[in-house]
């Protein structure tokens, strides 16, 4: 069930931007510089995912202004389903996988962030956005985003060697050691969970919007 009221929506999209913009602030100020940081996935996503609650506070306001021709009152699906399919998976890897290795900040800020990561996109979803069909081709081309992580993170090892990322830790997340034996594997799960995420979320974006029910 979808929750039309504007100005409900335009509130919770005002304060999901805001709070996840302080949030992001501080986890990134607990890294030793920017690029660091940015060698993170979480924190690339996370500014994705402000960019983008940015852009639907605006279009909630257009609107709510009786709105323009073309723009809608909520993000468009096809780009912004798969980004937060990313955004609950980083945040979901974060508690399962991260602060168990030790290898991420691990403070409020870093908590609440994780926790936005998982909500703010999950609730954006779930209440405020139409429920139209998203083609499963539309999770295959966004991938080039988390291709694009890897090869970042790929060639900044080779760059920057020595630099670690958090603590004693070289690499964001220690199972993705470029030169470790094991890489093949951990490169296969990598994007075996984010392909996953992505087409779970189009799946169940689908199912809510009764397509299959017409087949």
């Amino acid at each position: 069930m979808i929750v039309r009221n504007r100005l409900v929506a335009l509130l919770y999209r005002i304060a999901a931007f805001a709070v996840l913009t302080v949030a992001w602030y501080f986890y990134w100020g607990d890294f030793s510089s920017f690029w660091v940081a940015f060698s993170c996935f979480d924190v690339q996503i996370g500014l994705a995912m402000i960019v983008m609650f940015g852009f639907v506070v605006l279009f909630n306001l257009i609107d709510m202004r009786h709105g323009i021709r073309g723009v809608a009152a909520y993000p468009y699906l096809p780009l912004a389903l798969p980004l937060m399919s990313f955004s609950m998976a980083a945040g979901i890897v974060y508690f399962a996988y991260s602060l168990p290795a030790g290898c991420a900040p691990h403070d409020f800020f870093g908590y609440l962030f994780h926790v936005l990561l998982i909500l703010a996109p999950l609730l954006e979803w779930i209440l405020f956005d139409e429920k139209g069909t998203v083609r499963f081709s539309s999770g295959f081309t966004l991938m080039i985003i988390p291709i694009y992580y890897y090869v970042f993170g790929y060639f900044r090892t080779l760059i920057w060697p020595d630099t670690p990322i958090y603590g004693n830790h070289y690499y964001a997340y220690p199972c993705l050691d470029f030169m470790g034996k094991d890489i093949v594997l951990f490169t296969v799960l990598y994007f075996a969970i984010l392909l996953g995420a992505v087409s779970l979320v189009i799946f169940l974006n689908n199912v809510f919007s009764g397509k299959y029910r017409r087949l």
